[in-house]
């Protein structure tokens, strides 16, 4: 989880580095973070669809 917020759009700067911190991150490993993907396990973007992402998530429960 703390992946896709560090890279969602929809989180404010200032959220991120609070959770960074709350991780153990200062400003220039969470900009490392940021920078090696765009998006971890959720795909960001101007055609985000929450429902079908959790549904794409659900799908990949191990049995």
């Amino acid at each position: 989880m703390l992946l896709d917020l560090i890279v969602c759009p929809y989180i404010s700067a200032v959220t991120k580095d609070t959770i960074g911190l709350i991780f153990g991150l200062d400003a220039a490993a969470l900009a490392s973070v940021q920078a090696t993907n765009d998006h971890w396990f959720t795909a960001w973007g101007d055609k985000f669809d929450l429902g079908k992402e959790l549904d794409a998530k659900r799908s990949r429960e191990v049995y």
